[in-house]
């Protein structure tokens, strides 16, 4: 019979809406028939079995009648013992709670109803593991998207589980929940990412994942990086500095912040491109503008003698012309193998590029005409003129057609024998 004590502990958990104490299958002869009972999956069985019952015993490993229900993914049975008062926070001699289990198995309409009566998505157990850890062990997809569904729902601005995995340096982790539908920009309610998190701690596979999958990268971010920098001009395998990288890949925050750290300018790629050149290649106008307010030169030179003019015509960056040409780049400084800008801007068919370079200095058209030059002086200027308008069909890149060495055309013989027929 139960004791004065006994019976005022009862009435006060349900004045408090909250599981009464979890006990023993010693405390309940029948306790054995019910958990057969949930095992097998049989509702009516366990309904009539659980009106002599307490739903909240546990049996020889402290699993509950809900471990087992979401162990098998018995959801209609499980759902019944939480209406009747089931502990959905009780954890077996893992740590694991019925939430633990059901996403271990991957019963994934079970979690979601776990997750709905309000299951703890977060509760870890002794190895330090969520049920979202579980799931991805087994690469159960279908109920890590379920889990990350309801967070995303019930804590937009909260720690996430990206961020857990990050700051455990859980990469793999990482990966998979960034596959399935986890915000990569997420923020908690300190303002941090899952990739600031790794920043700070360190965690070079981790950041590389988050970058690779598009994270973006905030100045306070890259300030935290760089910081971390033994040495902001340390050369990668590719013997890139940084400030070379973010030049080459057009990172205008990145290149900001190593020149305030102090990045090298006059470093060059193994192949001796300037940081100017990769950025004038990269069509970073910010970054070049930077760089040239830092004191770079506009005719710096790179493999071959050519200068970022070079490059600009090129790689066909309109924008960057106008830009080296303000900043004192000259028109006519040649390569190794006399190449000025323009005949590399009309050899290509880059006829703003050229437009830009003509109007800049017309008489660039006839340098280094020695030998083809009598054949073309005669033409007027609107004839080059209507030559690169739009409406002309596309200038040809092969250089199949010359019957002499490149360097004897004047940009006017490029542009006339390029032109399509």
């Amino acid at each position: 019979a139960p004791t004065v004590a006994s019976s005022l502990i009862q009435l006060k958990h349900k004045e408090k809406k909250v599981p009464p104490p979890v006990e023993s299958k010693d405390h309940n002869s029948n306790s054995p028939c019910a958990f057969e009972a949930v095992t097998k999956g049989n509702l009516s069985d366990v309904e009539k079995i659980l009106k002599d019952n307490h739903v909240n015993a546990v049996n020889s490993t402290n699993e509950t009648l809900l471990h087992i229900a979401a162990a098998h993914g018995h959801t209609a049975i499980a759902e019944y013992l939480i209406k009747k008062g089931a502990n959905l926070e009780a954890k077996d001699k893992k740590g694991r709670t019925p939430l633990h289990r059901a996403a271990e198995r991957g019963h994934d309409n079970t979690v979601k109803m776990l997750l709905r009566a309000g299951a703890n998505m977060y509760s870890l157990d002794q190895e330090a593991k969520s049920p979202l850890h579980l799931a991805s062990q087994s690469y159960h997809t279908q109920v890590l998207k379920s889990i990350l569904k309801e967070e995303a729902r019930q804590h937009r601005n909260q720690h996430n589980f990206l961020h857990m995995a990050a700051l455990r340096d859980s990469s793999d982790l990482v990966e998979m929940l960034l596959k399935n539908g986890a915000l990569m920009d997420a923020k908690d309610e300190k303002g941090q990412t899952a990739l600031s998190y790794a920043v700070s701690k360190g965690f070079e596979k981790t950041v590389k994942v988050l970058l690779e999958a598009g994270a973006p990268v905030d100045s306070s971010t890259l300030d935290m990086a760089f910081n971390n920098l033994h040495d902001v001009n340390a050369l990668n395998e590719m013997q890139y500095t940084p400030l070379l990288v973010a030049c080459e890949m057009g990172k205008t925050e990145s290149a900001k912040v190593l020149i305030e750290k102090g990045a090298s300018l006059n470093r060059k790629s193994s192949n001796s491109n300037s940081a100017l050149h990769l950025a004038v290649q990269a069509g970073a106008a910010s970054i070049a503008k930077m760089l040239l307010n830092k004191g770079m030169d506009a005719n710096i030179v790179g493999q071959g003698n050519q200068t970022p003019l070079h490059a600009a015509a090129f790689h066909n960056k309109a924008a960057l012309v106008d830009i080296l040409i303000d900043r004192g780049a000259k028109i006519d400084a040649v390569t190794k193998d006399l190449l000025t800008p323009l005949h590399i801007a009309s050899s290509k068919g880059h006829t703003e590029v050229a437009q830009k370079l003509l109007h800049s200095d017309p008489i660039s058209i006839y340098e280094y005409s020695e030998f083809l030059a009598p054949m073309f002086i005669t033409l007027h200027l609107s004839t080059l003129n209507s030559i690169l308008m739009p409406n002309i069909p596309v200038f040809r890149d092969s250089l199949e057609l010359f019957t002499v060495p490149f360097f004897f055309f004047t940009p006017l013989n490029n542009l006339v024998v390029h032109q399509q027929t």
